[in-house]
Parts: structure tokens; C-alpha cells; sequence
């Protein structure tokens, strides 16, 4: 059975995320304080775009994480690249 994923550390990383309107690359999370090991964050910032609430944008090396754009009806819109 899969570990249950505590949505505090969700929230945090989604509030680190939001910190950077252009976006975010993991390096900069890594050092944010979050106190994750990078193959955790990357599996929660997986989980975070799976669920809709982050969007990514470039790849590889430049990929950057951004908060999910949210229309007025409370809907995320699937803009990522």
C-alpha cells in the first residue's frame, strides 16, 4: 500500500510555488526550506499537476512549476506544456 501523502506538505509546496509568478525550478524549492530530498519533492510536485493545482512549463532542465490558472467559476484551466 502507498504511503498516504500529508496534504500540509502539499499545501506548503504549492505555497512555495506561488511565492514565484513566472515560475519556479526545483533547485529553487530545494532551497526554500522545505526540507525535502529532491526525488520526494519531484514526486510531489508530480502529484501537484496530476491533481491540477500546478501547471509546468519548458522540460528537462528548464522545466518550471507555476500555480494553476483558476477561472471564475473556481475551474483550473489546463494550460501546461
Amino acid at each position: 500500500m502507498p504511503k498516504q501523502i500529508d496534504q500540509k506538505e502539499l499545501e506548503a509546496i504549492a505555497q512555495a510555488v506561488a511565492k514565484y509568478p513566472e515560475g519556479v525550478k526545483i533547485e529553487a524549492l530545494l532551497n526554500s526550506g522545505l526540507g525535502l530530498r529532491k526525488r520526494t519533492l519531484q514526486r510531489r510536485l508530480v502529484k501537484l499537476v496530476a491533481d491540477g493545482r500546478l501547471i509546468t512549463e519548458g522540460e528537462a532542465r528548464a522545466l518550471r512549476y507555476k500555480i494553476a490558472p483558476v477561472t471564475l467559476s473556481g475551474h483550473v484551466t489546463a494550460t501546461s506544456t
